[in-house]
């Protein structure tokens, strides 16, 4: 069986940075995704958007706080994972969330020396991402 989404949007807020009780890297953000419309809502003008909550973890995390803010395109791959929580009262809620595997940068990135700014021109920075033998798939 194959779990995995593909998503191409915009970040609706900055992203929020926080660490896991391990002391991992962890981050989440809401994408706003463009759905494919009917020809019939597009001869009229009208757009619908899905908001998908995504998370991701470690590396992949940090490169998020560092690199993208509020209206950041990015594209992504990951998987989705279901939770579900009981409220104090006693309710059940349930949701899902992509959790990212992997990112590509796209036109609109932050730069790293205004990270409140979203960038108007595309950036061309080069990235040194940490590889040690541990994360090398062979």
């Amino acid at each position: 069986m194959i779990n995995q989404v593909t998503l191409l949007g915009r970040l609706t807020k900055d992203p929020e940075a926080s660490k896991t009780s391990g002391g991992t890297s962890a981050v989440r953000f809401t994408l706003a995704v463009d759905k494919r419309n009917s020809k019939a809502l597009k001869e009229q003008g009208k757009q619908s958007t899905n908001f998908i909550n995504c998370k991701a973890y470690g590396t992949t995390a940090d490169i998020i706080s560092r690199y993208f803010a509020k209206g950041s395109e990015i594209a992504l791959t990951g998987y989705l994972d279901t939770w579900e929580q009981t409220t104090p009262n006693g309710a059940k809620r349930y949701g899902m969330d992509v959790i990212i595997n992997d990112l590509s940068f796209t036109y609109g990135t932050k730069t790293a020396q205004n990270a409140s700014n979203v960038a108007t021109e595309p950036i061309y920075e080069t990235v040194d991402f940490p590889i040690d033998d541990e994360s090398l798939p062979f």
